[in-house]
């Protein structure tokens, strides 16, 4: 388990940064800045002129050489364990979940899906996601991997009472008490675990209901009364597409929104992934919770489906932009957004750089309670950092740096990666896995799996 004390005793200058600063929602580069990292959190920002450098020759002084600092992504809906849909699987439309083409989680073991979400963490760690809200099968399983890499996690088990591997396999609903049983003994496995962790440790507890389908209605409002007498966060997907929406409609009478809010599970603890194809109304009533929808933009895209993020503007809802079972590649995300959105609204100019980024930021921070510390790179709040390495060759113009980051900088020039004052990457490599070890066992379990 992480010992939130161990940063206690962390002191340092970060110098020589470019720091991304936020200002009323926009943000902005300011060189030659100096930041003063304390036990967890920021104690001193500013131009390093006029910082006070202290002459304590026990505290370190660090030269980014001016490398861009962000404020850590916060990548609120990933699937860890989920790497059976890279690479062959990102060929196929439609959330692998309802397909057989991909391994599914059900198939491994919880010995397997602790290693696959280990690794597929690391990978989140590289590519400069400092938070993510992880959900997936066996999460009680996986959670000492998650732990162990150092950033935070937001975790909670895949709670469903549908038989999985019947409806990837036929297409059927099949719901079962016992699978309903099963799951929810896991998330509460992880709530005995991390009962006493608060806000200085990394591992947090969510509850995850999988999705309108994949729950029978009592299940939902078992899992909203748990929320609710825990103050829990919930993680769901809603409205994700054709199986969900046919399911719920056949089976309730009413569409996906209406289901959850009259389970009780719409307001502002609730995080909705996907939110696809949705009417005004439905749209306007999850802002009106104050529900945070969460765009996989990638995945999103990869099944054909409109974002709509004009009609969530509008409506006033908190957006937030996502990985889910594609590569954790942040940046990518970013990017993404911006284009896709000025494909598909009417002022394509509202759409950029800055607003990118406050999606995975700002609006994450406030999706999971933490806008207080999380975020931004600003005094008192958490330190949790991403050093870009200046890159010369898409560095030209010198002006416009903040586009440069969103749309030309790559993952690959993330260098450093720090979380809650601990560097957890350093110069592109992991500082607590042994990323070709977990590589080589990922890959191991997979060629097992392979034909299944």
């Amino acid at each position: 388990m992480h010992d939130a004390s161990r940063t206690l005793g962390n002191e340092y200058w970060l110098v020589n940064v470019a720091a991304v600063i936020e200002h009323d929602g926009k943000f902005e580069v300011r060189h030659h800045t100096s930041i003063h990292v304390v036990g967890n959190a920021i104690a001193w920002i500013g131009d390093s002129e006029r910082s006070s450098l202290t002459s304590d020759a026990k505290v370190r002084v660090i030269d980014a050489h001016d490398a861009y600092a962000l404020p850590g992504f916060i990548n609120t809906h990933v699937h860890s364990a989920l790497l059976s849909n890279h690479g062959r699987g990102d060929d196929y439309a439609g959330a692998p979940i309802y397909q057989h083409r991909v391994a599914q989680g059900i198939m491994f073991s919880p010995d397997e899906l602790a290693v696959l979400a280990g690794f597929g963490a690391v990978q989140a760690a590289l590519m400069g996601s400092t938070t993510i809200v992880d959900n997936y099968e066996h999460e009680d399983a996986s959670a000492g991997y998650l732990e162990h890499v150092g950033i935070r996690c937001y975790v909670s088990e895949r709670v469903h009472d549908a038989d999985l591997a019947v409806l990837a396999y036929s297409g059927r609903y099949e719901y079962q008490h016992a699978i309903r049983e099963q799951t929810l003994s896991r998330q509460h496995n992880l709530e005995d675990r991390y009962a006493a962790n608060g806000d200085d440790d990394l591992m947090r507890v969510m509850i995850g209901p999988h999705g309108p389908d994949t729950c029978s209605r009592e299940l939902l409002a078992e899992c909203s009364r748990l929320a609710k007498a825990r103050q829990q966060l919930v993680a769901i997907h809603l409205s994700q597409g054709a199986h969900e929406r046919d399911q719920v409609s056949s089976r309730d009478g009413m569409d996906s929104v209406e289901l959850l809010d009259s389970c009780g599970l719409l307001g502002p603890w609730l995080l909705a992934g996907h939110c696809l194809s949705l009417p005004r109304s439905r749209i306007a009533r999850l802002a009106q919770a104050k529900t945070h929808v969460i765009q996989m933009v990638g995945a999103n895209l990869k099944s054909g489906c409109r974002l709509q993020s004009d009609e969530f503007a509008q409506a006033g809802a908190n957006v937030c932009v996502a990985t889910d079972n594609m590569m954790p590649d942040m940046l990518d995300c970013l990017r993404l957004y911006v284009l896709v959105n000025r494909l598909d609204s009417p002022h394509p100019d509202n759409y950029d750089a800055s607003r990118a980024l406050a999606s995975a930021t700002i609006n994450p921070a406030l999706a999971i309670g933490r806008s207080h510390d999380l975020g931004r790179l600003a005094k008192g709040y958490k330190a949790d950092i991403v050093l870009i390495e200046p890159n010369p060759v898409v560095s030209v113009p010198a002006s416009g740096e903040l586009q440069h980051i969103v749309y030309n900088y790559r993952r690959d020039d993330i260098r450093d990666v720090i979380v809650n004052g601990e560097f957890v990457v350093k110069d592109h490599a992991p500082v607590n896995a042994d990323l070709m070890q977990l590589r080589q066992e990922a890959l191991r379990i997979f060629a097992v799996h392979d034909h299944d």
